[in-house]
């Protein structure tokens, strides 16, 4: 049920997005000649969409039923909308979580049917993932070919809000006041990468976001 749910709601967020490619878009949003659909960023929409790509393609692989010809139908036509409108956005997140949940939804199934065979796929994917990810930080083999500087600067950002908690362990830095702590907890390299003068109000991250502003306290809540 949950699956049908994301996957029904996905494809009206993506009929929106569609709306925006062919420039027909009804409301006068602030940005325009972007796909972001109703979620006012592209990064944004593109992991919704890839949430959406993702549970209709787990609905056709793992809980797909002969007789249920319409719903067959529904999210196999979702899923390549989800697919579309995810490129559109010009967002490398989602194109990527599209894919490994393609896989991981392939080495699944292949377990099902060969344990070991499965098993090692698995094991390579983690491998492949890995460096990847290491990749992306400019670590690892890959870590010159296809490092991400946004997620270098994330990265920082993430730091940045880790040390706010533990120095303000309990009740943390106060709400909404990481923009007001960020440039004494942010390293040298973000001056390096940028200048002494960039800032942020969020860690991009929710758990460290209430880490760093309301502490333990805060956090809990939304760790259980």
């Amino acid at each position: 049920m949950f699956l049908r749910v994301v996957s029904a709601f996905s494809c009206l967020s993506a009929i929106y997005g569609l709306v925006q490619y062919f420039d027909v878009d009804f409301v006068s949003w602030s940005k325009t000649g972007e796909v972001f659909s109703v979620y006012g960023n592209s990064n944004f929409a593109s992991a919704a969409f890839c949430l959406g790509a993702s549970t209709s393609i787990c609905t056709l692989g793992l809980f797909r039923r002969k007789e249920k010809f319409f719903e067959i139908y529904f999210n196999l036509a979702n899923f390549l909308l989800l697919i579309f409108v995810t490129i559109q956005t010009k967002s490398i997140q989602g194109i990527l979580g599209i894919a490994v949940s393609f896989v991981v939804l392939s080495i699944l199934l292949i377990r099902n049917r060969y344990f070991s065979v499965g098993m090692t796929l698995f094991g390579l994917m983690t491998l492949l993932s890995s460096i990847l990810l290491l990749g992306f930080y400019g670590r690892g083999p890959l870590g010159t070919m296809i490092v991400q500087y946004t997620l270098i600067l994330r990265r920082e950002y993430w730091l940045a809000g880790i040390r706010m908690g533990f120095d303000h362990f309990f009740w943390g830095v106060g709400y909404d006041s990481y923009g007001d702590y960020f440039q004494l907890y942010r390293s040298d390299l973000v001056t390096e990468m940028t200048s002494v003068g960039l800032t942020t109000n969020n860690a991009h991250n929710p758990f460290i976001q209430l880490f760093s502003t309301l502490g333990l306290v805060g956090v809990l809540p939304l760790m259980v």
